[in-house]
């Protein structure tokens, strides 16, 4: 062969394949890398995005919780106070986390404006031999703010109408509470009455009805005594004796006096002719007499007991004498 030199490359194919599998080794490395980069940028994103998120939500969260705690420090809604002055607002203000929480609070601070419509019809004087009453009305108003009643009668009874008045409102006082079986719990009754029999020592009482085990009827007197099967009225305002009440139904004005006229009384000639005196006197109810809480309020004070959330009676209590009728009567 002489002194010269050549190279023979006896394994050709094995070459060109270790080529090719070294390219592929280089671009898939290369591809992951890329997928890699790209997987860090988008994890990158979504955490910004979700850490932005969580940060802007608990700053609002507690911006919320702020403001409301700051609401609550500045008044009750059941003032009808909404004016966010100094010392005033709102002490239930709804939010999206404490709606239910709040509505409830506030429905148990409701006024059963109802009772109003019986409490001003027995506060009104009656002529003795008639039953009619000696007032009557041209304008009734009521407070929500502050319980007060404004009311613009006239009388041709003149002055003995208006102390008659005056003093019917300084003499009444009211009752509530539950009716409570031997266990104590509170029991449901399936009406109220009152006991109209002169003969009777419990006359004028009233009592509420429930149904014993036997399916029997069985009275709850509301004066301090519990019935033979042990079932009683928990009473919030009567005293030991079963009669009197410690609860005042108006709530006295200036000089102690419960009503208070607003303007000077003055007579004046109504259509009939007859000479007419006309005044505007105000009043306040005791809150818990009108509250949704105080159940079953009776007033008292006067010859005739109402069952004060039973019924009502304005026909022949106000505007216009009418004839008694019997259903009129407890």
């Amino acid at each position: 062969m002489g002194g010269g030199s050549f190279e023979i490359n006896l394994v050709p194919q094995i070459k060109r394949d270790a080529l090719r599998i070294q390219k592929i080794r280089n671009i898939v490395i290369f591809c992951c890398i890329i997928l890699g980069t790209g997987c860090g940028i988008i994890l990158a994103i979504f955490g910004t995005t979700f850490g932005v998120q969580r940060a802007i939500t608990i700053s609002r969260t507690n911006q919320i919780n702020e403001n409301h705690e700051r609401l609550i420090a500045r008044g009750d809604l059941a003032t009808g106070d909404l004016t966010f002055t100094d010392g005033a607002g709102l002490r239930y203000f709804l939010t999206i986390q404490h709606q239910l929480d709040e509505l409830h609070d506030i429905s148990q601070q409701k006024t059963v404006f109802s009772r109003v419509l019986n409490i001003v019809a027995d506060a009104m004087p009656r002529d003795p031999q008639t039953g009619y009453p000696v007032i009557q009305f041209s304008e009734l108003s009521f407070n929500i703010n502050n319980n007060r009643v404004l009311i613009d009668a006239q009388s041709v009874h003149g002055f003995p109408a208006l102390n008659a008045l005056e003093a019917q409102l300084d003499r009444l006082y009211f009752d509530f509470g539950v009716y409570r079986g031997p266990d104590g719990q509170e029991v449901e009754i399936i009406r109220e009455g009152i006991v109209n029999d002169p003969e009777n020592p419990r006359h004028g009482v009233i009592y509420g009805v429930v149904l014993g085990q036997d399916g029997s009827e069985l009275r709850i007197y509301r004066d301090r005594t519990t019935n033979e099967a042990g079932f009683h009225f928990d009473s919030a305002c009567l005293q030991a004796d079963g009669v009197t009440s410690s609860c005042k139904l108006i709530i006295p004005g200036l000089e102690g006096r419960a009503g208070t006229l607003d303007e000077p009384p003055n007579y004046e000639i109504n259509v009939g002719g007859l000479p007419t005196l006309r005044f505007r006197m105000s009043f306040m109810i005791e809150p818990d007499a009108l509250n949704i809480q105080s159940r079953f309020v009776r007033v008292l004070g006067i010859p005739r007991q109402d069952v004060t959330d039973s019924f009502l009676q304005i026909n022949n209590n106000w505007f216009a004498p009418e004839p008694t009728r019997p259903e009129d009567q407890l």
